[in-house]
């Protein structure tokens, strides 16, 4: 306050009075646009997927008029999304800067619960849709994609409308421990399979050690969709 009362003495001393100190400030409404016009440079996405909003400045907020184009920047360890700052500064006779706090909105269509799902639910394509949201609460582990989800299990229950998030899901576990296995050994040559017994669980692309039943040695193979333990 008493900050900005200096100001405005001195624009008063400079101009001769209040009024005219008040006409030769910078208008804060062209601060405000260059903040917001530089969030928006770095966003490819058409204008209705994103939402930029600059808060008022505190209109006693008296800055000389810049003779020069603002300059906004991105403060050290600012970011354009979510709530951010940006700086906005005058290179003119009477250089100033000013920070500006931004809110910025990024919507897409992500994947949300049809329904309410269980633990442990294997997800089906009438479990889920997509709908409309605000990606910076989702910490990059919304999804976008219908069908990478199909087959998915869950690992926690699912409210109805809640978006599905990639760390709420995992492989079902396709063999476990104990069970008979094909171990699958094959070149370009030649195919062989034999039977064996998993020493672990494992899900579908996972890596699993595998006894072989003749052999009674323990074999690592990767785990196809179809439980066939695939051997390299």
């Amino acid at each position: 306050m008493r900050l900005i009362s200096i100001r405005l003495a001195i624009l008063i001393l400079i101009t001769g009075n209040a009024s005219s100190a008040i006409a030769a400030s910078h208008p804060l409404h062209d601060i405000r646009d260059a903040a917001v016009q530089y969030v928006r440079s770095h966003f490819s996405s058409s204008a209705e997927d994103i939402m930029i909003v600059a808060q008022k400045l505190d209109a006693r907020l008296l800055l000389p008029q810049c003779k020069s184009p603002l300059e906004a920047y991105l403060p050290h360890g600012s970011r354009v999304n979510g709530n951010t700052t940006v700086g906005v500064r005058c290179h003119g006779n009477k250089p100033w800067s000013v920070f500006v706090p931004v809110n910025v909105q990024i919507y897409r269509d992500i994947v949300v619960a049809s329904r309410s799902l269980a633990k442990n639910k294997i997800l089906k394509a009438e479990d889920f849709h997509t709908e409309r949201f605000d990606i910076n609460r989702f910490s990059g582990a919304y999804l976008t994609e219908l069908d990478k989800i199909i087959g998915k299990q869950l690992i926690r229950p699912v409210q109805l409308g809640t978006p599905v998030l990639s760390n709420m899901l995992k492989k079902p576990i396709l063999i476990r421990r104990g069970e008979l296995v094909i171990l699958l050994a094959k070149t370009h040559t030649y195919e062989v399979r034999m039977q064996g017994k998993a020493m672990m669980d494992g899900a579908s692309g996972d890596r699993i050690r595998v006894r072989n039943s003749s052999s009674k040695r323990i074999i690592e193979g990767k785990l196809a969709e179809d439980g066939t333990v695939l051997v390299y």
